[in-house]
This record gives structure tokens, sequence and C-alpha cells, in this order.
């Protein structure tokens, strides 16, 4: 839709108006302002100068594939201009490096950004290494999302060395893309530095071995990470017993994703030991990390006797936990009083299990999601689709839990009643 800006209508535009939203297209209130002004193959630019005064424009949003056709290479992306932007949103489209670059420069005289959504368009690396010296110049951006942007270990590198000198981040997401050790040892400097960052996503990467426990250290040192992700990052044994270490004597973090690495079962003995003592986290997700039996009761058992643990959320899908286990965690229901959401789907429970845990629901009455696996929790991290959820096979849509139907039926009757969602 193009419209004209000339004549009454666009005199009769009024303040305030603070939100241009083309998710569902142009509003009503906005009819005077044409597509194109906010880019064009002609101009490639929004004339924040003329309208911001009336408009007070604070937002900025689009919808998918909104820009595919007019932001290219020659875009003059004026938000360089504006003192009243505070958040743009391009999320889904195909920016290119061209554009991206065109937003780096811009964030090098705007002061008023403070969040900036690239996540899931054709960013590419080089748009990374622009954006991340526009950082170092930068002094008002609060929030970063650069998820699945094709960023390699040298973006994210130099994105890592800019934030040692940025002062204001607060949250950075660089979920899927293709970062690696160099990455992840930079970060860690900015993490054992600054107490700056509150949160970090960075699960569907290659971080590994060496760059896992160099984020472990820094896990010691920092005291402002809230939520950090490293789910599906090839991570192993060495990365989860120093984590765990770390998680004795961190004091800040509220949630953490180590879901989908081969962790193995010392390191899930090691996870069991720091959940003895820890009273931050909130949200624990170890989905498929191969914990083991004997880590399984340790983690029950760490549960139970935590008086002070203020665990809500607890994912333990795809680890082939036995019946011993599983009664073990009926025992830490029992005791739990902060527990609202446990996730046991594709483990080896059966109905000795199944019965021990209907038991405990008879007494628990804070728990309000248990899934078995009849219909899978799909959980998602910062609007993005947990990786390893995403790729299961159609065999893996049936919970492998071997529960009667009596035993299922127990485990309805325990709950009935009460706002409860079951999944078996």
């Amino acid at each position: 839709m193009c419209l004209s800006t000339q004549g009454k209508e666009s005199r009769a535009i009024v303040a305030p108006f603070r939100e241009i939203n083309l998710e569902a297209g142009l509003p009503k209130r906005l009819r005077a302002l044409q597509r194109s002004q906010l880019g064009s193959e002609t101009t490639g630019k929004f004339n924040y100068r003329r309208y911001e005064a009336k408009l007070q424009i604070t937002i900025l949003r689009t919808s998918p594939h909104m820009f595919d056709f007019c932001l290219g290479s020659k875009i003059r992306f004026t938000l360089g201009d504006s003192r009243g932007v505070s958040i743009c949103r391009l999320g889904y489209n195909n920016l290119g490096h061209g554009t991206g670059k065109a937003l780096a420069d811009t964030l090098k005289t705007n002061s008023s950004l403070i969040e900036l959504g690239l996540g899931n368009s054709d960013f590419g690396s080089e748009a990374g290494k622009a954006l991340a010296e526009a950082l170092k110049v930068n002094k008002s951006l609060t929030k970063l999302d650069l998820g699945t942007t094709r960023l390699d270990d040298s973006a994210g590198k130099a994105l890592g060395e800019a934030l040692k000198v940025h002062p204001a981040l607060q949250q950075l997401l660089m979920s899927a893309n293709e970062l690696g050790a160099e990455t992840a040892k930079a970060l860690a400097e900015v993490l054992k530095t600054r107490n700056t960052l509150t949160v970090l996503s960075l699960e569907g990467n290659q971080i590994g071995e060496e760059g896992g426990k160099a984020l472990a250290e820094a896990l010691k040192i920092n005291s402002s990470l809230t939520i950090f992700h490293l789910n599906a990052n090839q991570l192993g044994q060495e990365t989860g017993i120093a984590i765990a270490e770390a998680l004795q004597v961190n004091k800040s973090l509220a949630e953490l994703g180590l879901a989908g690495n081969n962790l193995g079962a010392q390191a899930g003995m090691a996870l069991a030991k720091a959940m003895e003592t820890n009273v931050t986290l909130t949200g624990l997700f170890l989905t498929e990390i191969r914990l083991g039996n004997e880590a399984g009761i340790a983690l029950a058992m760490a549960l139970k006797t935590n008086a002070n643990a203020a665990l809500t959320e607890l994912y333990l899908d795809g680890n082939q936990l036995s019946d011993e286990v599983g009664i073990a965690l009926a025992g830490a229901l029992r005791a739990s009083k902060t527990l609202k959401i446990f996730s046991l789907d594709r483990n080896r429970l059966g109905n000795e299990a199944g019965k021990a845990l209907a038991e405990a629901l008879k007494t628990n009455y804070v728990l309000r999601i248990l899934d078995f696996g009849g219909k899978q929790l799909n959980p998602t991290i910062f609007g993005l689709q947990i990786p390893w959820r995403a790729e299961r096979s159609e065999d893996n849509l049936t919970s492998p839990c071997k529960f009667s139907e009596g035993v299922k039926e127990s485990l309805r009757q325990a709950v009935s009643g009460r706002t409860f969602t079951l999944y078996v």
C-alpha cells in the first residue's frame, strides 16, 4: 500500500504515536506515511527528522521479509539521525552484509537505541565485525539479538572484544551460528572483567571443551549473569565438571541450559553435588546429557535435602533414567516447595516409578506441569525452538515410559480437581 503524504491527510497526524508496527501492515493513524519512506530503492531512508516531533516514535518493528526488496547495500537507514527510536526489530529479513554494515554505521552516532533485533536475517560475519566496531563507540545499546545470522568464530570473537569496552549491553543472543572456542574465550574475559551482561545465549554453536571450560572459569568470578544457555554446543565431561564447580561459588545465575551436550555421568554427579547447596538456580535444562542412573539418584537426593533450593523448572528428558531414579525423584517431589515444571519424557520409567510419583503428587500442590512424554513440552529460549527438540524423529514422539493404564489413571487421579497439566 502506497499512500500520499501530501495535503490534509499528512497534516492530520498527531502525537503521541510511539510505535510503528509493520507486523500487521500500516496502522490507520500512519496512513500518511508511505511504505517507501521506511525504506525504498530510491532513497532507502526513513525520514525520522520530519516525523519524530509529531509521532514521538520509539519502536520500529517489521514483518518477516518486509525489507527484502527495499534494504540493500546502498541503504541510508537513518537511525543515526533519530533521537527518539529506542527499539528496532528487523528480524526475519534478508538484510545482507551491506545493510548490516549500514546499520552498524548508525550505531556509532545513535544515542537513543537500546534494543536491536536482527535475529534470523542474512546478516553475515563481515557485517558482524562492522557491528563489533560500532559497539566500541556506541554507549546506549542494552539488548542485541544476533541469533541465526551466519556469524562465524572470527565475528563472534570481534563482538566479544567490543564488549570489553561497551558500557551498557545487558542481553546478548547469538544462538544457532557458527561460533567456536575463540568467541567463548573472548566472552569469558568480558564476564571476568565486567558485570554488565545479565543474559547470554550461545546455544546451537560449536563452543567445544576449550571454550566451555573458559566460560566455566568466568562464572566463578562473574556476579551479574542470570540467564546462560550453552545447549547443543559440543561440550563434554570436563566442561560439565567445571560448570558444576562454578555453581558452588556463583551467586547470581538463575537459569542454566546444558542440554544436548555429551556431559556424561561424572559431570552429572558433579552437578548433583553443586545442587546440594545452590540456592539461586530456578531453571535447569539437562535434556539428553547422558546423565546416568547414579547421577540421577544423586540429583534427586540433592533436591530432596536442599531446603533452600529455588528450582522451579527441571528438564531431565532423554536420559534413559530407570525406575530406581524415578522413585528417588518422587521423594524429591514430596519435599519440593518450589518446582512447578518437571519434564521426564523419553526415559525408561516403569510402573514402580509411576506409582511412587503418583503418591508424591497427592501431597505436592506446587507442581503445575509434569511431562512423561504423552505430549512433550517444547520449550523455547528467547523465541527460538531448542535445536535438539526440533530434530527429534517421529519414533521419539511416543514416550518410552512403560506405564500401565492403571498407573496412568493413578497419576490422573492424583492431580484431579486442581489446575494441572499432565502429559502421560
